[in-house]
């Protein structure tokens, strides 16, 4: 993982193949990811994200940069929202994403 701080209160976040860029917001953290979320990077990443909503703030996920999502990415989505239920949102997705969500029949999960 490497971190950036680029200004007060936003840090840049690479994991391989995932840019992750991290932005206070009025109610908890917004996250744009960029890349691709697959088996090499998956769970490091879930598990970063979880840590950065502090496990109690609303975490809104970007995901419209998100090139590539397999099953393992799904699974990291799931887990977060088990973990944070209503405090999970998902923001603009990607049409990779979309596709996923509703080709898996998890687009209401999300909801």
């Amino acid at each position: 993982m490497l971190l950036r701080t680029m200004s007060e209160g936003d840090r840049l976040v690479r994991f391989r193949s995932v840019e992750c860029q991290l932005r206070a917001a009025e109610q908890g953290v917004t996250v744009q990811l960029a890349g691709e979320i697959d088996i090499s990077v998956a769970e490091e990443l879930g598990a970063w994200l979880l840590s950065a909503s502090n496990g109690q703030e609303d975490l809104t996920l970007d995901l419209s940069q998100i090139k590539f999502m397999d099953s393992t990415g799904l699974h990291m989505l799931i887990r977060l929202k088990r973990a944070l239920g209503a405090g999970l949102h998902l923001g603009p997705l990607s049409d990779p994403v979309r596709g996923l969500l509703k080709v898996t029949g998890m687009t209401k999960f999300f909801d």
